[in-house]
């Protein structure tokens, strides 16, 4: 195993080495993915409002509500989708929360919270996005 003493920079060449192994950082870059698609980044906030669309692109419009809540009916539908789009969001924080510790609840990076829990008034899985001020409630219906 190398130590502190035989590990070495070449900042002129950028490279780095350790006894006879050595890697070119441009290199690093240049790794194929065989046409793939980079994974996407969770941590980036862009991110999590893509996922946010394409699950309301993917569902109706909901019924009106008394309130200010939006509501929007999910075209894959049940619990284990519910989790699922939870968890594409991956919002940070994650606490289980509610009677039977169910519902879950996360940050976005904007600050926003997302809920999940198993039922609702309407009998339904429910993601719930609260906004960082105001009322205006969304609810996805599963």
């Amino acid at each position: 195993m190398p130590t502190l003493t035989e590990h070495r920079e070449d900042d002129k060449n950028n490279t780095k080495s350790c006894d006879s192994n050595t890697v070119n950082i441009n290199d690093l870059n240049n790794i194929s993915t065989n046409g793939a698609a980079p994974p996407p980044d969770p941590d980036n906030e862009n991110e999590q409002d893509k996922v946010l669309d394409d699950i309301i692109n993917d569902s109706t419009p909901g019924p009106k509500t008394k309130g200010s809540s939006k509501q929007y009916i999910r075209n894959k539908s049940g619990w284990e989708q519910t989790q699922k789009d939870f968890n594409n969001l991956n919002p940070s924080n994650v606490k289980n929360v509610g009677r039977e510790n169910v519902v879950l609840h996360g940050q976005l990076k904007d600050g926003r919270i997302v809920v999940i829990r198993p039922n609702s008034s309407s009998g339904r899985p429910t993601m719930e996005i609260r906004p960082i001020k105001g009322k205006r409630v969304t609810k996805i219906r599963y």
